[in-house]
C-alpha cells in the first residue's frame, strides 16, 4: 500500500534508477515505473513454531535513497484462527521496533486457521494471504517494490477490491476511499498548547472484499509513513 510508482523530469534519470519508462495518454497514470523485480529473494528459511522466518537478499537494482539492507528477514507468525503477523526486519533486530509482546503474544499454530500463506521467488519475494473459504487472495505483494533502506521502508499490496476505509486523522470527504492516485500521510502533531504530539493516528485499513467479507490489516510501527492508493 506504501507509495510505489514515482515521477521523474525526464528519461534519462528514471532509466538511472533502474526503472522503465512508458508514455501514457491516461490521466495521472505515472510514466516511469520500477520493475516487478526490484526487491529481495528468499535465500533461507527456518520453521518457527508458530511459523515460519524467511531470510532476503536484496537483488542488484540502484539504490534510490543508500544504506540500503543487503539482506533482511520476515517472520511469519499466526496468532490464532483469525489473526496472522507479517514482520519485516534487519536480520539482527537491531532497528528499534515497536513493542509488540503485549498486543500480539507468542502462541502455538492455530488449530483451524481461516487464512493460507504462501510465498513466491520470481522475479522477486512476494507473500500472499488467502481466505481458506472463499479462495480470495486479501494481501498480495507481488505488486513488487519492497524497500528497506536505513531511513525509507517501503512495500506495496494489492487489494481484493477497490472498498477501502480506514487511515484516521484526516479530513475524510467519504468513508470509502477514492483510488485515483491519492496519497494520505500519517504523522500526527499539534504545537497549540503543548511541545510533544497530542494526537495519535492508527494506520489501519479495512477491505471490502468482492464476496462481502471483511479483513483488517494494521501497519505497525512508529515511522512518519504516507499511503498512496492507486487503481
Amino acid at each position: 500500500m506504501c507509495n510505489l510508482f514515482f515521477f521523474f523530469f525526464n528519461i534519462q534519470t528514471c532509466l538511472a534508477r533502474g526503472c522503465y519508462y512508458c508514455e501514457s495518454g491516461t490521466p495521472d497514470v505515472p510514466w516511469c515505473f520500477m520493475p516487478r523485480s526490484h526487491g529481495y529473494r528468499e535465500v533461507g528459511r527456518t520453521e518457527l513454531p508458530n511459523g515460519f522466518q524467511l531470510i532476503l537478499e536484496r537483488v542488484n537494482h540502484p539504490s534510490w535513497f543508500g544504506a540500503d539492507y543487503s539482506q533482511i528477514r520476515v517472520d511469519v507468525l499466526f496468532h490464532n484462527n483469525e489473526r496472522l503477523q507479517i514482520r519485516i526486519a534487519d536480520p539482527e533486530l537491531n532497528r528499534f521496533q515497536v513493542p509488540d509482546q503485549e498486543i500480539f503474544p507468542s502462541g502455538e499454530n492455530p488449530s483451524n486457521p481461516l487464512y493460507d500463506v504462501e510465498t513466491v521467488n520470481d522475479p522477486a519475494f512476494a507473500i500472499r494471504v488467502i481466505r481458506r473459504s472463499t479462495g480470495a487472495v486479501i494481501f498480495d505483494t507481488s505488486i513488487g517494490g519492497l524497500v528497506f533502506s536505513d531511513q525509507f521502508l517501503q512495500y506495496g499490496t494489492y487489494l481484493n477490491t477497490g472498498n477501502i476505509y480506514g487511515f484516521g486523522e484526516h479530513e475524510h470527504h467519504t468513508m470509502r476511499h477514492n483510488m485515483s492516485y491519492v496519497t494520505w500521510g500519517m504523522w500526527t502533531r499539534d504545537l497549540a498548547v503543548s511541545q510533544a504530539n497530542l494526537y495519535g493516528q492508527q494506520p489501519v485499513y479495512m477491505n471490502i472484499e468482492e464476496e462481502g467479507n471483511a479483513h483488517m490489516v494494521l501497519i505497525m510501527n512508529a515511522n512518519a509513513q504516507e499511503v498512496q492508493l492507486v487503481p
